[in-house]
């Protein structure tokens, strides 16, 4: 998957187990925080590639499982480069953010693309009137938790309709650190920033929001190495590339020990 919003983690964050989940905690941000990331340097050359229909690492995913037919939204799009890609690809998709001065950029830059403005748990689409919703790290922000994004995807999708959805990973690893004292950092005068969820409880979220998870993809695991492991951390640049690279041929790591998670999941007809 390439990095989003999530992947980046701002600089300074510290984490904290509570309730089987791993907290991220950061300084506090501003209303206009997301729009001064999305929009910084962005120009029509930021798309050229995307234009071209490049989806990078989603690219096997999206071709499996992203609808041929129907309105596709994306529900938190930033800057709205897979919208653009998809619809090069001939996907009806649409982009859905709260960064309005992003939108408005964007939208100066590639006119014909369809942009909204909104609130993510109120979307303003006809209920059963979209085939697929695509979200990439947005549900983890929510301190009390996910279920009014769910709750409106839900609502928009045709019975039968396909969820494709990320979140940060509390993965096999980074429950092994917990359990042994790891993320016991001070997160005094540091607000909450986001969660990394086990795969089971991310699927209950699922399941409970009225959806039947259908496949689970990990991605990011030389982030998650680089995170997680002091002594890769501290390797010089070429041996910790050559760990990173031997890394990526055990297929164990690739599918379980990714920095980010993503589901498949269906609406129940």
């Amino acid at each position: 998957m390439t990095p989003t919003a999530s992947t980046a983690m701002p600089t300074g964050s510290r984490r904290r187990v509570e309730n089987g989940r791993l907290v991220y905690f950061n300084q506090g941000t501003d209303p206009g925080y997301w729009d001064r990331l999305w929009t910084d340097e962005l120009r029509l050359g930021s798309f050229e590639a995307y234009r071209a229909g490049f989806l990078g690492d989603f690219e096997e995913i999206f071709e499996r499982h992203v609808p041929r037919s129907g309105t596709v939204v994306e529900a938190g799009c930033g800057r709205g480069q897979w919208v653009v890609a998809l619809r090069t690809r001939g996907i009806d998709c649409i982009g859905v953010d709260y960064a309005r001065a992003t939108l408005a950029a964007v939208q100066r830059l590639l006119p014909d693309v369809p942009f909204v403005t909104g609130d993510l748990t109120r979307l303003g689409l006809r209920s059963a009137s979209c085939a697929g919703v695509i979200s990439l790290g947005v549900v983890e922000h929510r301190r009390e938790g996910p279920e009014p994004f769910l709750a409106e995807m839900h609502r928009i999708l045709t019975p039968g309709g396909r969820l494709l959805i990320s979140v940060p990973y509390f993965n096999a690893l980074r429950q092994w650190r917990g359990r042994h004292g790891a993320y016991q950092e001070d997160v005094t005068e540091l607000e909450f920033y986001l969660y990394a969820y086990s795969a089971r409880e991310f699927k209950d979220h699922l399941q409970r929001a009225g959806f039947r998870t259908t496949a689970h993809y990990s991605d990011g695991h030389r982030k998650c190495l680089r995170e997680e492991l002091v002594a890769v951390r501290r390797l010089p640049s070429l041996p910790q590339r050559i760990v990173l690279r031997l890394a990526d041929q055990v297929a164990y790591i690739r599918r379980e020990l990714g920095h980010m998670q993503m589901c498949i999941a269906e609406k129940a007809s």
